[in-house]
């Protein structure tokens, strides 16, 4: 009996010592999988900052050069509210062909596949 005891014992003990050791490298691998992933995160911020920095000075840029626009017909006799009546309405038109313009290229590229 004692024997039988004895070797419950030592596998007790080496389940124990495998069960540490995959705990262990699980452990090793969760913190690698995490430091590459905070890796990309912080990539990915600071990506995304300087892509909203960027689209700020855009609009900002489209502003400026609408009102510029809007000051030449003025100056080309113009009332002033029909000049930034006529940029508004161009900046609108623009911006409606480029949403249909996406939408048209959305339609054609997310059509499921059909079966021949």
């Amino acid at each position: 009996m004692s024997l039988f005891s004895g070797i419950v014992a030592d596998a007790k003990s080496a389940v124990g010592s495998q069960i540490d050791a995959l705990r262990d490298e699980v452990d090793d691998r969760v913190a690698v999988i995490r430091h590459e992933v905070d890796d990309r995160v912080a990539v990915m911020g600071a990506s995304l900052l300087r892509m909203a920095i960027a689209f700020g000075l855009l609009v900002v840029a489209a502003l400026l050069c609408g009102l510029a626009i809007a000051a030449s017909l003025v100056a080309f006799g113009l009332s002033p509210w029909v000049a930034l009546w006529c940029v508004t309405g161009v900046a609108a038109g623009l911006g409606v062909g480029a949403c249909y313009r996406v939408s048209a290229k959305s339609d054609k590229t997310d059509k499921p596949p059909t079966a021949a």
